[in-house]
């Protein structure tokens, strides 16, 4: 594969890149909404983190690199061309399923509480309280997401880029814990799913469970 930088998608990339969000999304949002109601029904749940791991601080700017994952929804025309798009597509349709499956294998409960103590940063974790609960947290679908996207992108980067890739990976991460928003049995999970989720694709394609033609070749090298 040649390396490449980013550059402006011409309209076959961008009409593929979104076309893919949106069946990722149809995916995403009943797999996550449904599973967490499910968990949060749960008469007993698991805690997924070693005491002193709620020592671990808070940093209320870390919402920051946190939100930045949202760029990454957009980024990926501007670096992959329309195979590896549809490569990607698929890749974090599996993944969410992979996720939801875990969801409801290991009903988990968050162990940190929610902060009023966020200063400028408070009206988005208020936010984001209201929106997410306590019981979406192993595994991270942050962290699947980002790291999905970012490892695609990577496999088609140039050096530079790549090692900016990484550098983003493991700052998006970092901020999943460092905002109290996931545990790093969550982000270690989450990770875990970003890179079974491709192997196991190359898999159902030489078993012929799945059909690909060109948009997904790699699949199968």
């Amino acid at each position: 594969m040649t390396a490449r930088g980013i550059s402006w998608p011409a309209w076959g990339r961008l009409t593929t890149g979104l076309a893919g969000a949106l069946r990722v999304a149809l995916v995403f949002f009943p797999v996550y909404i449904g599973c967490a109601a499910v968990t949060a029904a749960r008469a007993r749940h698991w805690h997924p983190y070693a005491g002193w791991e709620l020592s671990i601080p808070f940093v209320p700017s870390m919402i920051v690199p946190y939100l930045s994952m949202f760029v990454l929804f957009v980024l990926p025309p501007f670096q992959l061309d329309e195979p590896e798009l549809r490569a990607l597509t698929a890749r974090l349709i599996l993944a969410s399923l992979l996720g939801g499956l875990v969801f409801l294998a290991l009903p988990a409960e968050m162990g940190f509480v929610t902060h009023d103590d966020a200063g400028r940063w408070q009206g988005i974790y208020s936010t984001l309280y209201r929106v997410d609960g306590p019981f979406n947290t192993i595994p991270s679908f942050h962290v699947i997401y980002t790291a999905s996207i970012l490892l695609a992108m990577i496999e088609a980067a140039t050096p530079g880029l790549r090692r900016v890739y990484v550098a983003w990976l493991v700052v998006v991460c970092a901020s999943t814990v460092l905002t109290h928003r996931h545990h790093l049995l969550d982000v270690a999970a989450g990770l875990a799913v970003a890179f079974a989720a491709p192997a196991l694709l190359r898999g159902f394609v030489r078993r012929g469970v799945l059909l690909v033609s060109a948009p997904s070749r790699r699949l199968q090298e």
